[in-house]
């Protein structure tokens, strides 16, 4: 044998080991991915379980309840306090409508965080809040922007008579 031919069978070797180590590290990346993406989801799901605990308290049960179907009769301090406790799940509902179009977390999950964005454009402080967004997130976040659209139209605003909830056909828009 040559050494033009044990050079070839080298050549040919360590391209074959170059092909199995690429394998090899795409397999890696792949699992690794799935990984992050599950802490991930882990992580805004707690974040998001710790913001609906502090609506246990309370003092914000009561701001959140005024200021979502009564905001006028919220105080300055009051106003803001519901402003942010709001502003607040705002991140937590976009990651999680970008984690859901990924599919890096369970649907049932992105359907309880819809659910609660339905549920809060569907009462009058809560649809005054969105509409307040709606200007930042169609330039910045189209898509999140469309979708909360989509829940805002997606049940009528809510009114309390008489301490009763009751939808309202003619929405306040």
């Amino acid at each position: 044998m040559d050494w033009e031919a044990v050079g070839a069978i080298g050549e040919v070797a360590g391209a074959t080991a170059v092909v199995v180590t690429l394998i090899i590290l795409l397999r890696q990346i792949r699992e690794n991915t799935k990984s992050t993406a599950a802490s991930t989801a882990a992580s805004y799901m707690q974040a998001y379980s710790a913001w609906n605990q502090g609506m246990s308290d309370p003092a914000i049960a009561r701001i959140v309840r005024i200021g979502s179907f009564h905001p006028d009769e919220l105080t300055p301090d009051e106003s803001q306090a519901f402003f942010q406790l709001l502003s607040a799940a705002v991140p937590l509902w976009e990651a999680m409508f970008y984690m859901q179009r990924e599919r890096t977390i369970p649907e049932p999950h992105w359907r309880a965080c819809r659910h609660d964005m339905v549920t809060t454009g569907s009462t009058v402080g809560g649809r005054r809040f969105f509409e307040g967004l709606l200007s930042f997130y169609d330039a910045a976040f189209p898509e999140f922007a469309n979708e909360i659209r989509v829940c805002l139209d997606e049940h009528p605003t809510y009114q309390v008579l008489d301490g009763v909830l009751i939808g309202n056909p003619k929405r306040s828009d």
